[in-house]
């Protein structure tokens, strides 16, 4: 050492203690090691000139308006549910064909009016709802479609648009209970003592997958 340190016959040269890497956010939406295949290939120029699209690009937006109407038609009188998502569905920029615009709004109005759901779209529920907090040692980034607390419970859903629906005996997918798992471990810390209900719902059918809260 330097004199200018002075003398200290008790130091020793030590590495630097190795910090842990800094907490990275949790996006439920997308878990982490979750695998969801090769991205679609990028639409041809030619294609495009031609009026061509891919069908998984339809399908993302028929899911984004199915999203949009299970948010907006909560709010209005449940007598105008089927004639605003009819209206709604039939602008032209939405290019939907009367046939498709015909099962979307029974989709929509299946969900909106099955009695399990009902509390999700009960006055006082809440739509697009952020979830932030800790869990599992990270930062969990998300937001949940549908949510509504009580004295008693706390309900939660996430809609699944243009997805087939597990079958009967199968396991919800690790990469959507990871999600809900993460939603579920904030929520019991904000509101403790109170009945986790979370469910995915299925918009084909609709089904509904019921996740308990895993240890």
């Amino acid at each position: 050492m330097p004199g200018l340190f002075g003398q200290a016959p008790a130091w020793h040269a030590l590495p630097a203690p190795q910090e842990a890497p800094l907490t990275r956010p949790l996006a439920p939406s997308r878990p982490d090691n979750a695998s969801y295949g090769v991205a679609p290939p990028a639409l041809s120029p030619l294609h495009l000139a031609a009026g061509r699209e891919s069908g998984r690009r339809r399908a993302l937006e028929r899911g984004t308006l199915v999203h949009r109407l299970l948010q907006w038609l909560p709010d209005r009188p449940r007598e105008e549910w089927g004639i605003l998502a009819e209206r709604f569905l039939a602008q032209p920029a939405h290019g939907l064909s009367p046939e498709e615009s015909t099962r979307l709004v029974g989709q929509i109005l299946s969900i909106l009016t099955h009695e399990t759901l009902a509390p999700l779209f009960a006055p006082g529920s809440l739509a697009e709802q952020p979830i932030t907090g800790l869990a599992f040692g990270q930062v969990v980034l998300g937001q949940v479609d549908r949510l509504r607390v009580t004295e008693d419970c706390v309900m939660l859903c996430d809609f699944k648009t243009n997805q087939n629906p597990p079958r009967p005996g199968q396991a919800v997918p690790a990469a959507y209970r990871r999600q809900m798992a993460a939603y579920g471990a904030v929520l019991t810390q904000l509101y403790p003592g109170r009945e986790l209900v979370m469910a995915l719902v299925w918009t084909e059918g609709p089904t509904i997958s019921f996740v308990p809260l895993e240890p």
